[in-house]
């Protein structure tokens, strides 16, 4: 009865259910990004949503957090692939140059 109650008029308000949805993703977020979390906390949070017979599916809450992340991260991998663009160009000119002074000083290989 208790149990049913809860259910009723705790969980099934859409706030609450967005905002403990959104916690418990983020407490997957921050152990996926290496930070320490309450694993403990975790489990417990998902056993209720369990107990609570509160449908849910943990892949798809996963990829659309992860789908609000992706401009994020694309913008994130694109400045990667820039910054290793430009050392490359950076460690491409240093060995050109060196190659032209090794030359330079030495003559042509035989």
């Amino acid at each position: 009865m208790g149990l049913e109650l809860f259910r009723l008029h705790i969980i099934s308000n859409s706030v609450v259910q967005s905002r403990t949805v959104d916690g418990i993703l983020l407490l997957i977020e921050k152990e996926r990004a290496g930070e320490q979390v309450d694993r403990q906390l975790l489990k417990s949070l998902l056993r209720m949503l369990s107990d609570l017979q509160v449908s849910y599916d943990s892949d798809s809450m996963i990829y659309q957090w992860d789908g609000h992340r992706l401009p994020e991260i694309r913008r994130t991998c694109l400045a990667i692939l820039q910054n290793v663009q430009r050392r490359a160009a950076v460690k491409f000119n240093q060995m050109t140059s060196e190659k032209v002074q090794m030359f330079g000083i030495f003559g042509k290989p035989a």
